[in-house]
Formats: structure tokens, sequence, C-alpha cells
């Protein structure tokens, strides 16, 4: 599965990265001939960094970051080779607990528990420690945890809404006031404090307000040194919402020149940031969105990489004269007065949209609109995510249809409709155009538990102004569905206004000496002056495929033995051009699994604390070189962590057969 961070990687350079499910960014690299790659991924705290070849292709920081966890390799039914795993840690953070203890432990003591629902070892979920947990939602209750190993922090785990507000005393004095969780998943750290003398502490936690679950309670061990100075995090808030039509560019305003930056000595200081990508020929995945990439001048990371930030930039078609936003049956009393991403369009567009509403039904007195008043809707609690909204046949049955009118003038026009499987059924639809006596094969198509996300488009030619009738229809025993529909004019070429110039700042060179750590065999050579490039290659066109989120992560215990340092440095490769189509993903994956960590187990008895290292939220680094595979769309998904904190995995893949 995909319960951390993956960065799945195809024979011929086309990559993907994953968080828990969800796909955050897509590209290619230049392919290998022999189908190798080198696959990287280091988790810095809540700074997450993928890397094929040497080049950063991502870069990631997470609000609710998964920080502990095993490595796995995985692929699909093709032979795939792995070399060269290695799982180091990272200068600057703390890669380990120094013991876990479950909520229930001796060494936790409930002031009173008749405030805490506390469920004994045995009786809750498999999926927590020792199936126990201890909730309240009363304001002033407490707990007290005396540290059973010495350590300079300490963190509590469980799954959590990031609501509860807490007190925080370290022996006798309180040390964090008013102090706010995150929200976590079942056994990720909601909070955590770090900072103490590495010694056996005592510490009262008082609930202020909200709800806090306790799993289980971390123990955490000294922060690695670091040799040298060196980039560790971009503390500056990014920008977000960002806007772009596929042909244009953004303006020099919608990206900062400099940014704060915190250093492994923790002086925070302003730095110039150069953004790369910002170019027509980048904004390429319309309905989706490209990054752009900062790029901090003056200094590197103790990876001995550039200090990079990504930003997502939604791109609209510069050809859109409709934009069609389902979002439920117009009828429901609770139906939206507009929608988010209708109204993007609009601002962008203007009248270009012939489409002054989101949705509306098709009646004599208008235009376009939907011609099924019976349709069903979609559960929805927002209208944000166009994926996550939409509507659906009355019937599961085939030939059960979804029709849509639009007037369009004579010319050449491209409709594109989205389709989500919301119930993990086999869906099959085709679709037609159809206009005065002619009726057009549109495409077939579907969707499924194993494919989630579909677009369907299709370009036809009117020689004439008519009123074009799109119908989706049910083949199989299920009801169609659509979330949006678009209709883009092939003769308009929009040309955006020129935005004012941007400022790019002089780089900083960069300093030769890299911190010193052990090396690696796969890295070949050290970065000295100006720090990598990062790629800026286009990820791939609208998403084909939306995993459930609502999957439990697994976690694994504590590792055994401490990693090996980071490597000082990667090789480098050069970006090519966009992704191709991807294989089908829906066959079930072999693994390969290498845990840093001791497999769980359900206890027979009260747990007792365990002194060996564990996981923790900071940093650990893996490596691993060659791999081959055989067989038609070979991938290989790098996945860190279940619950997870790994820093670099290194992996060559040789993939001996290309994708078809």
């Amino acid at each position: 599965n995909q319960d951390g961070y993956t960065l799945r990687v195809y024979g011929d350079g086309d990559w993907e990265f994953y968080r828990g499910g969800t796909k955050l960014s897509s590209g290619k690299v230049e392919a290998d001939a022999e189908g190798k790659y080198a696959v990287q991924v280091h988790a810095n705290g809540n700074m997450i960094t993928a890397c094929l070849d040497g080049q950063v292709v991502y870069s990631y920081t997470d609000s609710n970051p998964m920080d502990a966890g095993r490595v796995k390799l995985s692929s699909p039914w093709s032979v795939v080779y792995f070399d060269n795993l290695k799982v180091t840690t990272i200068e600057g953070t703390i890669p380990y607990a120094t013991s876990m203890v479950d909520g229930q432990d001796d060494s936790v003591t409930y002031a009173d528990k008749s405030v805490w629902d506390i469920t004994k070892p045995g009786g809750g979920s498999a999926d927590n420690w020792y199936r126990t947990m201890s909730v309240t939602s009363t304001a002033g209750a407490e707990f007290t945890f005396d540290f059973p190993v010495a350590g300079t922090g300490f963190a509590i785990t469980g799954g959590n809404d990031g609501s509860a507000v807490l007190d925080v005393y370290v022996d006798g004095n309180l040390v964090a006031e008013n102090a706010k969780t995150s929200s976590s998943g079942t056994r990720f750290e909601t909070y955590t404090l770090t900072g103490l003398t590495n010694d056996k502490h005592s510490v009262k936690v008082v609930l202020k307000s909200g709800t806090l679950q306790i799993d289980a309670l971390y123990t955490l061990g000294e922060e690695l040194e670091v040799s040298g100075t060196a980039l560790v995090s971009i503390e500056s808030e990014l920008p977000t919402g960002l806007t772009v039509l596929s042909n244009g560019r953004l303006p020099a305003s919608a990206l900062p020149s400099t940014v704060m930056v915190k250093d492994s000595n923790g002086e925070i200081k302003e730095m110039p940031i150069v953004w790369e990508g910002n170019e027509p020929d980048n904004f390429t995945n319309v309905y989706g969105t490209n990054d752009v990439v900062g790029v901090v001048q003056g200094g590197i990371t103790v990876l001995g990489m550039p200090l990079t930030a990504n930003v997502s930039v939604q791109v609209v078609p510069n050809n859109l004269v409709y934009f069609i936003d389902t979002v439920c049956n117009l009828n429901d009393a609770n139906a939206p007065e507009t929608t988010e991403y209708y109204e993007l369009v609009k601002s962008m567009l203007g009248d270009q949209l012939l489409n002054d509403k989101f949705d509306q039904f098709k009646t004599s007195d208008n235009t376009w609109g939907l011609v099924d008043t019976d349709v069903g809707t979609k559960g929805w609690s927002g209208t944000a995510d166009m994926w996550a909204t939409g509507i659906y046949g009355k019937e599961n049955k085939v030939g059960e249809t979804i029709s849509y009118d639009f007037y369009l003038e004579a010319g050449e026009y491209t409709i594109t409709s989205a389709h989500q499987e919301w119930w993990w059924m086999d869906r099959p639809m085709k679709a037609t155009v159809s206009y005065g006596d002619t009726v057009l094969d549109a495409g077939t198509f579907g969707v499924s538990g194993s494919n989630l996300s579909q677009l369907n488009e299709f370009t036809f030619t009117l020689d004439e102004a008519a009123t074009v009738r799109y119908t989706i229809t049910c083949t199989g025993s299920q009801a169609p569905v659509v979330s949006w529909l678009a209709v883009a004019d092939e003769n308009i070429d929009y040309v955006a206004p020129t935005p004012e110039p941007t400022a790019t700042p002089e780089p900083t060179a960069v300093p030769t000496a890299v911190p010193t750590a052990t090396p690696t065999a796969v890295p070949t050579a050290v970065p000295t002056a100006a720090p990598t490039a990062v790629p800026t290659a286009a990820p791939t066109a609208a998403p084909t495929q939306k995993p459930d989120e609502g999957s439990t992560p697994s976690a694994t215990a504590a590792p055994t033995a401490a990693p090996t340092a980071a490597p000082t440095a990667v090789p480098t490769a050069a970006p090519t051009a966009a992704p191709t189509q991807k294989p089908d993903e829906g066959s079930t994956p072999s693994a390969t699994a290498a845990p840093t960590a001791a497999p769980t187990a359900v206890p027979t008895e009260e747990p007792a604390a365990e002194e060996q290292p564990a996981d923790s939220e900071e940093a650990v680094s893996s490596e691993s070189e060659a791999v081959s595979a055989q067989g038609s769309g070979s991938v290989l998904p790098v996945v860190i962590g279940a619950v997870v904190v790994i820093a670099v995995i290194a992996a060559v893949l040789v993939f001996v057969k290309k994708k078809q």
C-alpha cells in the first residue's frame, strides 16, 4: 500500500510522488538505456525530498509529517532488482527515540481516571499499540509520564484531530503553555517537545481544551551534531492558491525573491531564492497543477544538496468556452450558489466563458445545461475540490444516462468530462456527441476500485452553429457518474497579459565544503559551487487515480540498530519531456520489506517499558542500488514508512523492458 511517502518510478523515466495514496506531483527524468535509476527519498522532520539520479525532482513540506516507520520496496507483476539499500541518519536531527511505552504502561499515571475513557490492553483496535487507548475531552484532565530511560524530549502518539491544547510541565516547571497539537493518524505523533537535557525527566501534561487521545509515548534521543553550517528549512510561508493560464506565466509579484531560512545552528536569516519553471512550456497540466521550484541561494543542506521548495500552480486551459462544475442535483435545498474552481476560471477568462453559472438545468429559455433533472447527488461537505463532488444517474441499469446541452458556433471543439468512482464499484460507461441527425462515438471508458479517476476527451468539428448534446451512458450495472465537464474552442489562441518581468537575484556562491559524513557507494560527485539545478519537468496530465485516503496506516516498532551517516553527494541527471501513459495499476504489487524496526506483537500481559531505540520524528536516510525489471509497465514504488521517518533512499533500478 501507500501509507507513507511513495516515490514511484517507471522504466522510461516517468515518476510520481504520493503521500498516503494521494499523488502530489509527477514528472520525468532522462530515460536510462538500461533502465537503471538511483532513487533517494529524504525525510528531514517535515521536509520531504525526492531525488532521481541525483536531481531533486520534488520537495514537500508536510504540515503533519508521517514521522516513524519502515522502508518498503515493491513492484507490480514484473521482475525488478534492488541493490545497495541503505538507511542512514541525517545530521542535525533526532533520528531515534530511546524508548516507547504504551499509554497504559506503569510509567504513565492518570490523575483522575474518571475523566479518561481508558481501553485496557487487548480491548481495543488492533491498529493501536497493545490495542489500548486513553481518551479525554475534559478540561483539566492530566497525566504524568516518567521517562523510563534518559531522553532529550518526548512525544505523544495516537490518532488525533488537532483540537487539543496543552500545558506541559517538565520536572515541576511549566515549559509550554497553551501548546497546540497537530492532526495525526493512528500511531503518528500529535505533540512533540524537544530541547531538554539528556536525562530521566518527569513530565506532566494538562489538557486545556479539545480532545486528546493517547496511544503511546516516546522518549527522544540526542540530536546529531552537524559538521559545519548547513541549511535546514524554509521558515517563510510560501504562496498558495496560485493560478495561471496554460500559455502564461506568473507575475513576479506572485513569488518571493527572498525567504527566511533556518540553519543548523538554529539561526534564522533572510536569503535569496531563485524560482525555476515559471515559463509557458511548464504550465501544461491543464485542469491540474504544475510546480514552480524555488532554490535557496548561498548554502546547501547536510545532504550536500540545495534547499528547495515546490509551489503548486493551478493551470487553467486558455481556450475554454464552457466549464461546468457539477456538485449536486440543483433541486437540492442545499445546492451551492457557486464553486471555487468555476469562479477561478471565470475570473481568468471573463466573457470568453459562455456559462455564467457553475451549473444549471437546460430549459427552453437558456443555451446550455443539464438535461436530466432526476440525477442523484454524491454526498458533499465542500466544493473546493472539483473531483470530490458530482452527480450520478438515477438508476443502476444498462442504458441510464446523464446529458448536457451546449450551444456552439461553427468550429472545432474538444469536450472533456471527469469521472470519479466514490463507491469502489466497476462502472463502465460510453459517451456520445450528437447534434441534428449526427451522432458521434465520443469514447468508451470506466472507473473502478482500482481506477478511481478517469478523464474522457473527444474532439469534433461543427460545420455550422448547433446545440450539441454530450451524453454519458451506463454500459454495466452501475449508474453513470460525472464530476465536471469542459468545452474548449480549438480555434481560440488566447494570449495572456504579459506579467511584469521577474527580478532574478544574483546567485550567491555556494560553499564548496560539504558537511563531513560517511560517503556511500552510489554517489560519484560532490557538489561544489552552485547547487544542482532542480528539474522543471512537467507532471502528467490530469490524474488517473485517486486512491482512498481513509485507510489506516500500519506502523512498526523500534529499530534495533542505528544506520550510517547520510551521503555527501549525489550524481546529477537532466529531466526531459513530460511523462507518457502509465501501465495498469490495478494489479496487486509484490513487495520486499526492509524494516528498520522489529515487528509488532500483541502481548499477553501488561506491557513494560522498551529501552531499545525506536523510530522518532526527525530523520533517517536510506540507499539502495541496482534494480532490474522485466515486463511492460515495470515500476518501482519506493514507500517511505507506514508511519514514516526515513531520510535518504538511493536505489538504482534496472528496467529491462520499456512500457508499451
